[in-house]
């Protein structure tokens, strides 16, 4: 009983993000989590990021730069993918999703969240098919051919955050799982305990759930296998080119390479190019001005990388409109 009450205090490493105000994520039962509504958040990250920089939603969760600001309900561009196009570590001026409606002279709006995949990308985008968007930008990653199939998502902690993932029948037909329990409160009770604000009763139903959230992290799919990435790609780009072409929305799909700057997985490249939708990929104009440094200490594009892939984008998207 002692064991699983202080469970919380050494299950995982000392918190390195600190977050000043509300939660930035809400649990959601279909995805797993999104993004916090009509929120107003300072965050820190430690090593290694070191960063600090202001976390501001709308009404439907999108990011905005200041408090009351509403994102378009019909916007040119609509944003979907991970942190590197929420913008994490930027204020939200600084991201490329602002700067490329800057240089477009377009409205966005900003719905993509840290930890996710091709898989909560897709979901967001139904949810929100209504804002008609003239483009979609869904900014894709390396790992997100392995986020797709694993029902763990990418945290600070050892223990599941769970979420949406991508499963197969025993026919091979492929279908969206939905989270298996909520993570969000995990984190959050995890975090109570470690400042010492759980009861003791808490404190042994905290341990518990700690310890079915490790053995979910451990018995997820670890979604390494190149042929079901492959194939759970394929499967959610083609539902993401169907909504686009059911609200007559132009899909572009932007490659951004880690800091080793490598060009995209075959998987990636041959999906795009199967589905038929437009591509772009970074990984050039991140070789070509890696000298500038464009990554944060923690692999994310910096304020230069950001600029970089705005003016890729805004350029991208000007030859499409000529």
């Amino acid at each position: 009983m002692l064991i699983v009450a202080t469970f919380p205090y050494w299950s995982s490493p000392p918190i390195s993000v600190k977050v000043n105000g509300r939660s930035l994520r809400i649990f959601d039962k279909e995805i797993g989590f999104i993004a916090r509504p009509d929120n107003i958040a300072e965050r820190t990250d430690l090593a290694p990021a070191d960063v600090h920089y202001r976390v501001i939603t709308d009404r439907i969760g999108a990011r905005v730069s200041r408090p009351e600001e509403q994102s378009p309900s019909h916007p040119d561009l609509l944003f979907i993918g991970d942190s590197f196009a929420w913008g994490h570590g930027m204020e939200n001026e600084q991201t490329f999703a602002v700067g490329a409606a800057e240089m477009l002279g377009m409205g966005e709006t900003n719905l993509a969240f840290p930890s996710y995949g091709t898989t909560q990308a897709l979901q967001i985008l139904e949810r929100h098919a209504n804002l008609r968007p003239r483009y979609i930008v869904y900014e894709v990653i390396k790992d997100a051919l392995r986020r797709n199939l694993t029902s763990c998502a990418p945290s600070y902690f050892e223990f599941c955050l769970d979420y949406s993932h991508v499963v197969f029948g025993s026919d091979g037909t492929a279908a969206i799982a939905p989270p298996r329990s909520d993570g969000v409160a995990r984190m959050l009770d995890h975090v109570e305990a470690l400042t010492g604000r759980l009861s003791p009763t808490g404190w042994l139903a905290q341990g518990a759930d700690e310890i079915y959230g490790l053995w979910l992290a451990r018995n997820s799919a670890d979604g390494l296998d190149p042929d079901q990435q492959r194939r759970a790609f394929a499967y959610l780009l083609r539902r993401m080119a169907g909504v686009a072409e059911r609200i007559g929305s132009h899909l572009i799909v932007v490659y951004i390479p880690n800091r080793d700057i490598r060009p995209p997985p075959a998987e990636i490249n041959s999906v795009v190019a199967e589905v038929g939708v437009d591509f772009l990929d970074t990984t050039g104009a991140f070789a070509a001005a890696r000298d500038h440094g464009l990554y944060l200490n923690d692999g994310h594009p910096n304020a230069k990388g950001n600029a970089v892939i705005a003016g890729e984008l805004a350029g991208f998207i000007r030859g499409k409109t000529h």
